[in-house]
């Protein structure tokens, strides 16, 4: 195969047309990240390996009432617990695990469509896309654009 650029070469792996290579595509936990910041400041982590892509941030969600997810993990979840706009717990792990969290799924024991149909999913239908593409109008090269 040519020589492809970093972003061409993504693009051929990931429409399975061939590729040069298997590029590292990876992701910091916040403790990594804080060590990456010490060491290289403020660069993002993508620029400074190399990767053949951007991350820009994903669709914003509308301003909705507050859940209170806990509710839909009756045998309970750890203080310190996150949870995200789908109401998935992240509950940290023990002392040990250092960055691991367990996966909380708030519809695990729903049993009826009853359920499901009340579960405050997040509004796709109102959310905003603009600041996607002023993100990437701001990448410093030319190359695919990876929502996280």
């Amino acid at each position: 195969m040519n020589h492809v650029t970093p972003s061409d070469n993504l693009l051929l792996l990931l429409t399975r047309r061939g590729y040069s290579y298997a590029p590292a595509i990876f992701g910091l936990c916040p403790a990594l990240e804080a060590r990456y910041r010490e060491r290289y400041g403020d660069a993002p982590y993508e620029e400074t390996f190399g990767f053949p892509h951007r991350s820009v941030e994903g669709l914003r969600l509308p301003e909705r009432e507050p859940v209170d997810w806990r509710q839909y993990f009756p045998d309970g979840v750890k203080p310190a617990t996150t949870f995200d706009a789908w109401g998935i717990g992240y509950e940290p792990g023990g002392e040990g695990s250092y960055h691991l969290q367990l996966w909380r799924h708030p519809m695990e024991r729903f049993d009826s469509l009853e359920q499901l149909q009340a579960y405050p999913l997040p509004d796709f239908a109102h959310a905003t896309a603009d600041h996607i593409a002023e993100q990437a109008e701001t990448s410093r090269r030319p190359t695919v654009l990876w929502c996280r």
